[in-house]
């Protein structure tokens, strides 16, 4: 119960100072640009079935780079920002409302591994790379039960976005619509697939996102090669850290 409370309560430390620095960068910025339906649905979509452990981050880049928007250097923030509160959301539906099963835990060098892994993994999602899909691959190889694996990688995330986000209020390297309209769609589509469905078919689910994730990562290395030769390849995705 303690270490719950720990968590907790990061949780809460973590995403007050979120809420804070979106609202210094609303106070520093002219215009706000407006959510769009078409945002609403993308957060619901993609944090509906996030929730079901298909990530979100993969999904969203692929849709971003079908219709063309936003830029590539704004995903990585607007990814972090969109899908904080649905993370949170989550993190504490599945803390207080675990699933029902026999969960084990991780020890000895097992626990060293994947807290290393993890590290890696919560670094690559400031660069707007998700950490669903390969925590839930880490965790099963080290015999973890897949019901345990829910929490920690909604817990990891719960942490890691607000920090991240952090960040990209303070650079402004987001959009702003687009983050409103996945927050507002994402915590509607995380409580339906939360409470709600029981039963989908998630193994032709993770097929098909591992095909999307394919799509995303061809397409924004199609953009980073058509970079000018005069700009470094990757200088769309860099953070300003």
């Amino acid at each position: 119960m303690l270490s719950k409370l720990i968590l907790f309560v990061a949780l809460g430390l973590v995403n007050i100072a979120f809420i804070a620095a979106w609202v210094r960068a609303g106070k520093r910025r002219v215009v706000h640009e407006r959510p769009t339906a078409m945002d609403l649905l993308i957060g619901f979509v993609t944090d509906f079935f996030d929730t079901l452990g298909i990530g979100a981050f993969a999904p969203t880049t692929a849709i971003f780079k079908l219709r063309g928007k936003p830029a590539d250097e704004l995903i990585p923030g607007t990814l972090n920002i969109g899908h904080n509160s649905t993370a949170f959301t989550s993190t504490v539906i599945f803390g207080f409302l675990p699933a029902g099963g026999t969960a084990r835990g991780l020890s000895g060098w097992h626990f060293g591994f994947a807290v290393a892994v993890n590290f890696v993994l919560g670094a690559l999602m400031s660069a707007g790379i998700g950490l669903y899909a390969p925590c839930m691959i880490m965790l099963a190889l080290l015999g973890l039960h897949p019901l345990a694996a829910f929490p920690i990688m909604m817990g990891s995330c719960g942490l890691v976005q607000p920090v991240a986000s952090l960040r990209f209020f303070a650079s402004g390297r987001f959009a702003w619509g687009t983050a409103l309209g996945l927050t507002f769609g994402g915590v509607i589509g995380v409580v339906i697939a939360a409470f709600v469905v029981k039963h989908l078919p998630l193994d032709v689910l993770r097929w098909l996102v591992m095909a999307v994730a394919l799509y995303a990562s061809l397409m924004m290395l199609r953009s980073a090669l058509r970079q000018p030769a005069n700009q470094p390849a990757l200088q769309s995705l860099r953070l300003s850290w």
